[in-house]
């Protein structure tokens, strides 16, 4: 259902705004709407939290159980986290290719993989890292190995519940501002998750 203009043409921005208020309506965004249900219908409930000991150091890891599909969720965090700095962050699920067996991307770049961004992390001396329990199928493993053996770049997807998952978790762990490790991707309505992007931080490989 949509509201259409003298025209007879859909309504958008300023139009809507003009007829809510000639209505006496309120009106919200995707990002509004997104906010309100984070905060009142979360999906994810936390767990216990625990000290890992990992090859970079010391880490802190708190489960979460996805209470939608029963999957746990890990965040590996590193330091103290402060809302009102940006801090280094890294969401991605485990793909066989890139963080089991080594392999850079299509294009032959390298790219941040789980070790790679634990080190980081370490580095940096502070910062989280969350670990969607996402399932990879057969089919996708083979179409991975089909790109690479015909140097085609795979193009990212980030499916909005992943992205709210991972959202939720980066709140409850007191992040407001990312420099998230990534290449330059688009993130819809991410105003409306509370969390700010301000820097994408692609791999760089060391001197």
């Amino acid at each position: 259902m949509g509201i259409l203009n003298e025209d007879g043409e859909l309504a958008r921005g300023a139009e809507l705004h003009e007829f809510a208020h000639r209505h006496g309506l309120r009106i919200g965004t995707i990002a509004d709407l997104i906010h309100y249900r984070i905060l009142h219908e979360g999906t994810i409930e936390r767990g216990g939290e625990y000290p890992l000991h990992t090859r970079h150091g010391e880490f802190r890891v708190t489960t979460y159980q996805d209470t939608y599909q029963g999957a746990l969720h890990l965040a590996l965090v590193k330091g103290r986290i402060d809302s009102t700095q940006p801090v280094l962050v890294r969401v991605q699920g485990i793909e066989t290719l890139r963080d089991v067996l080594g392999c850079e991307s299509e294009s032959g770049a390298q790219q941040w993989s789980l070790d790679r961004s634990l080190a980081s992390i370490a580095a940096a001396g502070n910062g989280v890292l969350v670990l969607l329990a996402q399932k990879e199928s057969a089919d996708g493993v083979l179409e991975q190995l089909r790109q690479r053996s015909g140097g085609k770049q795979r193009t990212p997807q980030f499916p909005q519940r992943t992205l709210g998952i991972g959202a939720q978790i980066l709140r409850d762990q007191n992040v407001r501002k990312m420099r998230l490790m990534s290449s330059p991707v688009p993130y819809k309505a991410v105003s409306g998750f509370d969390l700010e992007v301000t820097e994408f931080v692609p791999f760089q490989p060391a001197v």
